[in-house]
């Protein structure tokens, strides 16, 4: 087991030094003032709450912060791909009033590429993970919580999740599409718990049980090895 303590680098559930560079940004009152120091918390930091909450403050100009749909985009987006339900529910929400064609969808991508890039102090950090569509966003807000047992947020329901989900129209053929790219997310998450929490010789006996690179895997096999991840985290959150 690995368990380390990386200051610099963006960690799953934190470290020392994220919980002093959040806590400096976090005292006292929120103001105007202080946007930089809660985007460096949201970014650096990896800290989904403030990514959620500075994803309403510019979508909503908040606190005497101007309007900024874009930067709205931002956070929201990286709260979502933390896990966080109710960010998953605003982001869907965000991007259903916009013309979502394939050309919007490119040009809001781009966006959120380069606005990342250039607020990173790591000029080589890539941005992870693409916008999600509406549907796939709704449908992982909706899931049970005890499902979500390798997310990085703890805000793990959104009560109107289930209803957004049920009045959504679409046809089959795109549900079912959806359905796979909400799996295929769950399983990229996972893995990269798994990669936080092993080895690196442990984390490739996990992806043999559970992705091997050549045939199908044992069913029995996956699942052990999942249980077995899902023990591990637990242990690695309780310390």
């Amino acid at each position: 087991m690995r368990y380390t303590a990386l200051c610099l680098c963006v960690l799953l559930w934190g470290s020392i030094a994220n919980a002093m560079l959040c806590e400096r940004a976090l005292t006292g009152t929120f103001t105007a003032d202080k946007v930089r120091e809660y985007e460096l918390c949201a970014l650096q930091e990896n800290n989904d709450a403030v990514q959620a909450f500075l994803g309403q403050v510019y979508l909503n100009a908040e606190y005497g912060v101007s309007k900024n749909v874009q930067k709205a985009l931002l956070f929201y987006h990286l709260s979502a791909e933390n896990g966080n339900a109710k960010s998953q529910v605003a982001l869907a929400k965000l991007l259903l009033k916009m013309d979502e064609n394939d050309d919007t969808r490119a040009q809001i991508q781009d966006y959120l590429d380069k606005i990342k890039f250039s607020m990173q102090s790591d000029k080589n950090a890539s941005f992870d993970g693409d916008i999600l569509h509406p549907y796939a966003l709704f449908m992982l807000a909706a899931e049970n919580a005890n499902q979500k047992w390798y997310y990085v947020s703890d805000v793990l329901s959104a009560p109107e999740a289930g209803g957004l989900l049920k009045n959504y129209q679409l046809d089959k053929g795109k549900k079912t599409q959806m359905q796979r790219l909400a799996s295929r997310w769950k399983e990229r998450k996972m893995f990269d718990a798994a990669k936080e929490v092993y080895s690196e010789a442990d984390f490739k006996k996990f992806e043999n049980a559970v992705r091997p690179k050549s045939g199908r895997a044992d069913a029995f096999v996956r699942t052990q090895a999942i249980e077995k991840l899902k023990q591990d985290i637990k242990k690695y959150k309780e310390q």
